[in-house]
Order: C-alpha cells, then structure tokens, then sequence
C-alpha cells in the first residue's frame, strides 16, 4: 500500500499520473513554500502533501501557470534600464580610459 504522503519530488510524477497534466519540481516547490498548495514541512525540513489533494493541487498548479503565461503576454513598463548606452554605443577611446582608471 502506498503512503498517504508524497514528498515534493515525487509530486510533478503522481500530478502527470493522476491528470496528465505536466508540471516542475520548482513550481511544486514555490507553491509548497508560498502556501498556495497544502503543503506540510517536516522536522528534517522535507515538503511533502497529501494524495488525496491531488487533484485540488493540480488545479491550483495550472491556475499558476496560467497567471504567468498571462503576465508574459502583458507589455512590460519600460524602465531607466531600457535607455542606458550599451557598451557599443560608447565610443571605444571611451571604454579605454574606463578600463585604464579602474585599475
């Protein structure tokens, strides 16, 4: 008979299994920590959930992974980042004196 409680390295496996659905070890483990999936730490510091939330945790892990393919397909705000001159844009007698002053 198999435990009532799968550690979080064998969750992406038993979700797949269970559904079909496919998911990572990492996601598992940021929803584990973040208390969006029903997660239990033990004293030696292992993750591990329940078999029978299955099916709710798999649901809570597509939920996630639809709410970052939407922010992926949002624009992004520009940022002060997005104007600084990249290095090919300075000129090379620039870069030279840089490089010769940090040293």
């Amino acid at each position: 008979m198999s435990s009532p409680r799968l550690s979080l390295a064998e969750l992406p496996r038993a979700i797949r299994d269970a559904t079909g659905a496919s998911t990572t070890y990492l996601r598992c483990y940021h929803a584990a920590v973040s208390g969006r999936i029903p997660a239990q730490r033990s004293a030696s510091g292992r993750w591990t959930v329940a078999r029978k939330d299955l099916p709710m945790i798999a649901d809570t892990l597509k939920a996630m992974a639809n709410e970052i393919a939407a922010r992926a397909e949002r624009p992004r705000k520009l940022s002060r980042h997005d104007f600084a001159p990249t290095p090919a844009a300075v000129s090379p007698g620039a870069a030279q004196i840089i490089i010769t002053r940090s040293r």
